[in-house]
């Protein structure tokens, strides 16, 4: 979904993400995102 839509705003479309679980976007991002070592609350990474 993330890439569509970076697609469409590169052809100059307004694009709109609905989330239904902001943990489940925060473990996602986390994934791809080398780790801090520095965690809070929920297993979000502070950085």
């Amino acid at each position: 979904v993330i890439e569509k839509a970076k697609r469409l705003v590169e052809h100059k479309r307004d694009v709109v993400i609905l989330l239904d679980s902001i943990t489940r976007l925060a473990r996602a991002y986390n994934t791809v995102q080398p780790a801090s070592g520095k965690v809070l609350t929920g297993g979000v990474d502070a950085n």
